[in-house]
């Protein structure tokens, strides 16, 4: 059996297959915002996998890992195809995706591919560094998922990290 986040890379590349804008950049996107959005509604990640921001955006550390187990159990190939002028790595299923998930955390991983819809590379990562975990991390380090929570563009002191590090551990995250 797969990995969790294997699953999920699987069902959002099934639910993508239409859409010509979509390859690895944009499921990173979708990986974070559904993670994300996951995290600050019930305290925990669909995936649990560590993002870092790079200079494109936020990634998922674990993704191609779950990309080569998928290749390996020949559930999933990758493709390199030309979009525009760019060569675009997209991860195609050949299998369908075995989800042990929630019936809300679907519906949340629909909503975040339906939320990026048709946008290409450029524009999901012009898109994801306006997200203030984006923002608020710094260049190869891990976005932690407690920065979903940063409501407003002031600076964070070490009290405020101290404080959101307390509240998760008295909520056992």
């Amino acid at each position: 059996m797969a990995s969790n986040l294997a699953e999920v890379v699987l069902y959002i590349s099934r639910k993508s297959e239409g859409d010509p804008a979509f390859g690895t950049t944009k499921l990173h996107k979708i990986l974070f915002l559904a993670d994300f959005y996951a995290f600050g509604m019930w305290g925990e990640p669909i995936t649990d996998t560590r993002y870092k921001r790079y200079a494109k955006g936020p990634f998922a550390i674990s993704l191609k890992n779950a990309e080569n187990e998928l290749v390996s159990q020949n559930r999933a190939r990758v493709e390199e195809r030309q979009y525009f002028d760019y060569t675009q790595r997209r991860i195609v299923a050949t299998d369908e995706p075995h989800l042990s998930l929630r019936e809300e955390q679907i519906k949340l991983l629909d909503q975040a591919i339906d939320a990026l819809g048709c946008a290409n590379a450029t524009g999901v990562s012009n898109w994801s560094h306006q997200l203030r975990p984006w923002l608020h991390a710094n260049a190869n380090e891990d976005i932690p998922y407690h920065t979903v929570f940063i409501l407003h563009d002031e600076p964070i002191t070490l009290d405020d990290l101290e404080w959101g590090e307390t509240k998760l551990r008295e909520m056992h995250v």
